[in-house]
This record gives structure tokens, C-alpha cells and sequence, in this order.
């Protein structure tokens, strides 16, 4: 499992260097996202049906941008020797996925307008720099040197950081 963890996120790594890669993906991903946005344009929204349609085709809409960051999350969620310890992870990839859908259902669209070129420079850098990240944990998980890491972390860091960051 470990092994399998470690080749995906070195394949989510190198989806997010490769600009044509990505490419590929949101094209596979497009009929999907198509059709959703194509019933998205038709529900009212209207009661609590029509929120859970809008919900619904969404998630539809959304799942080639959520797919590799989900794949991240389960790969590092395998990694876990405990049930407890996926819980977490997957929590905190549920809190942070719904802190981002919140700020952005309260944002303006004036306020996204205004900043648009702003948050396009940083998307610009920041899919290569987590793609890079992504390789580099893989490829540490894949040698095994990612449990030489944490065991030489292990000596060096307080014994209340260890046992706080154990407990969960």
C-alpha cells in the first residue's frame, strides 16, 4: 500500500508540472463537468430539492479540480497505521475543502473580479511548487526515506510536540 501511496502522489505530482498532462486530465473530465454545468444552468435552485440538485451537479462540476487533491489525501490516509488517524486526515481535508467553498460563497464576485490577475499569478506558481512537493514525498515514500526522516525528527523535536502530535 505504501508503495502504491507513493507512485500516486508522484503521478499527481507530475500531472500538476506537466501543463499537457493536465490538460488531458480536465479533457477526460470534461463531459462530466459538462453535463453538470449544462443541468446546472437549468434547476431554480428552489427549496431544499433544489439546493440538493444544485449540491449535486456541483460536485459534478467540481470533481476533475478535486480529484488529484483527493487522491493526495487518500494516499497519505493509507499511509496511517490506525483508523483514527485516517479520520483525521480525511477531517481535515472535509474542513479545509468547505473553509475554501465558504470564503468563496461569501465572496463578491466583484471582490474575485478585482483580483482575478492576482490569484491567476499565484495559481501560476503554486500548482508547480505543490506538483514538486508531491513528487518529492512520493519519491521519499517509494525509498522508505520518509520513515528515516521522521525517525531522525523523532530524536530532535521536544517530547511534548512528539506526544501531542502522537496522541491523535
Amino acid at each position: 500500500m505504501r508503495h502504491l501511496a507513493g507512485a500516486l502522489l508522484m503521478v499527481a505530482g507530475g500531472v500538476l508540472l506537466v501543463p499537457r498532462a493536465q490538460a488531458a486530465l480536465s479533457a477526460a473530465a470534461a463531459p462530466i463537468a459538462g453535463f453538470g454545468n449544462r443541468r446546472l444552468a437549468q434547476v431554480s435552485g428552489q427549496g431544499w430539492q433544489g439546493q440538493a440538485i444544485i449540491g449535486l451537479l456541483l460536485g459534478l462540476v467540481w470533481a476533475p479540480c478535486v480529484g488529484p487533491t483527493l487522491g493526495v489525501a487518500i494516499a497519505a490516509a493509507s499511509q496511517g497505521d490506525n483508523l483514527i488517524a485516517s479520520f483525521i486526515i480525511f477531517l481535515a481535508f472535509g474542513l479545509g475543502v468547505a473553509a475554501s467553498i465558504l470564503a468563496f460563497a461569501y465572496g463578491s464576485r466583484r471582490a474575485l473580479g478585482e483580483r482575478r490577475k492576482t490569484l491567476a499569478s499565484l495559481a501560476r506558481y503554486g500548482k508547480p511548487l505543490f506538483g514538486a512537493a508531491l513528487v518529492v514525498v512520493g519519491a521519499l515514500v517509494l525509498s522508505g526515506l520518509d520513515k528515516a526522516i521522521e525517525a531522525a525528527l523523532l530524536e530532535v523535536l521536544p517530547s511534548w510536540l512528539v506526544g501531542f502530535t502522537t496522541r491523535f
